[in-house]
């Protein structure tokens, strides 16, 4: 937090909040987003919280925000959508939620009305299946978790075996994110897999780590593409 207000300059206008955070996975505890909305009340900041995969966590823990929606009591806003929620990214159907002070909420909220008349509407098909898509959201999401923690235990299980791969702990979302102890750059090490291994994932680069020597990979494939995958990657650079 003390870096965070270090950073904050007359130009600031918000703090932006990705609640689990991609591709980490990490939620936000309750003592965190307090402290962020006593930070941006301070500010006269605006929250902004990307709740996208805030279904999606690995075990319940009453210490971790789930959301943002009337936790603070400054101007926030809350986003959400079918594109994770549903595992639907191309239905195209988002919302936001804005609440804390209520004063500004209803300003900000005149302002969207406005701003959102230049932009399309949701499509006609869309906002006929909302509901029932919103309705099947449990059904969607067992199959989602069922194929998540089968991958991600098959990850943990054959990292262990190595003296150099890692799979960093992972709170929620649907990224696993695993670590290299060696020399090889992350540019090399997707090319190779590809290349040499018909293997695609994600350098840490494209999330901005702030080093060589993480990887990026979905848990959503099925399992035995996953498992095959994990298991070409580690014949590749495990010891």
């Amino acid at each position: 937090m003390d870096v965070l207000q270090a950073l904050i300059n007359p130009k600031t206008k918000a703090i932006v909040l990705v609640n689990p955070n991609n591709p980490t996975g990490s939620y936000a505890d309750r003592q965190e987003l307090t402290a962020l909305a006593t930070v941006c009340r301070e500010y006269d900041l605006a929250l902004i919280v990307d709740e996208v995969f805030s279904d999606f966590m690995a075990a319940e823990n009453p210490g971790r925000a789930r959301t943002a929606v009337n936790h603070s009591n400054s101007l926030t806003f809350v986003l959400n959508g079918l594109s994770k929620m549903v595992g639907l990214p191309q239905v195209k159907l988002g919302w936001m939620v804005v609440n804390g002070d209520p004063d500004r909420s209803a300003q900000a909220l005149s302002r969207l009305e406005m701003m959102l008349d230049f932009y399309l509407s949701p499509s006609t098909p869309v906002q006929h299946a909302v509901k029932r898509l919103l309705q099947q959201r449990q059904m969607i999401q067992r199959q989602m978790f069922s194929r998540i923690a089968s991958n991600m235990g098959f990850l943990e299980e054959q990292t262990a075996k190595t003296c150099n791969i890692r799979s960093l702990i992972r709170q929620g979302g649907w990224y696993a994110v695993i670590e290299v102890f060696d020399a090889v750059s992350d540019e090399d090490r997707v090319l190779q897999l590809l290349d040499r291994d018909s293997t695609l994932v994600h350098p840490g680069y494209f999330y901005d780590f702030h080093r060589d020597g993480f990887l990026v990979v979905s848990l959503l494939p099925p399992v035995e593409i996953f498992r095959d995958g994990i298991t070409r990657l580690i014949s590749r650079f495990g010891c």
